[in-house]
C-alpha cells in the first residue's frame, strides 16, 4: 500500500470516528433514546477495514483518548440582565466619540495644512 493511501485511509477513518462522535452528541443534547446505541458502535471501525483492505495497519486515533467535559449550566436570565445593565455598552455615546474623532481628525489635518503652507512660503520666499 503507497504511503499515499495509506494516509488517506487514516484520514478517512478520522473523519468517520468524528461523525459518529458529532452523532453521539447530538442524540445525547436531544435526549434520545439512540444514544446509548450510538456510544456502544465502534468508532474506528473504518480503520480496520482500511487496514485489511491495503495490508498496512492503520495507528489508532487520537481523538479516541478526548475526554468530552459537559457545558457549563445555563445563566440565570436575572443575573445575564445585570451583567448587561453594569457592563453594557450605550449606543448613544458611540455615535458622540465618532463625530468628536473626526472633528479632531479635521482640525489636526488644517493645522498641519497650515503648518506646510507656512514652512513653504518661509523656505521659497526670496529675500
Amino acid at each position: 500500500m503507497s504511503d499515499r493511501l495509506a494516509e488517506l485511509s487514516r484520514q478517512r477513518a478520522l473523519v468517520q470516528e468524528h461523525l459518529a462522535w458529532l452523532d453521539r452528541e447530538i442524540a445525547a443534547l436531544k435526549g434520545a433514546a439512540g444514544a446509548s446505541e450510538l456510544r456502544q458502535s465502534a468508532p474506528l471501525a473504518a480503520a480496520p477495514q482500511a487496514a485489511q483492505a491495503g495490508g498496512a495497519a492503520v495507528p489508532p486515533s487520537p481523538i479516541a483518548s478526548v475526554t468530552v467535559i459537559p457545558a457549563a449550566p445555563a445563566a440565570d436570565p436575572a443575573d445575564a440582565e445585570a451583567m448587561i445593565q453594569r457592563y453594557g455598552y450605550d449606543p448613544t455615546s458611540g455615535t458622540a466619540d465618532v463625530k468628536r474623532g473626526c472633528w479632531i481628525a479635521f482640525g489636526a489635518a488644517l493645522v498641519l495644512l497650515g503648518l506646510a503652507v507656512t514652512v513653504a512660503w518661509f523656505l521659497l520666499r526670496r529675500p
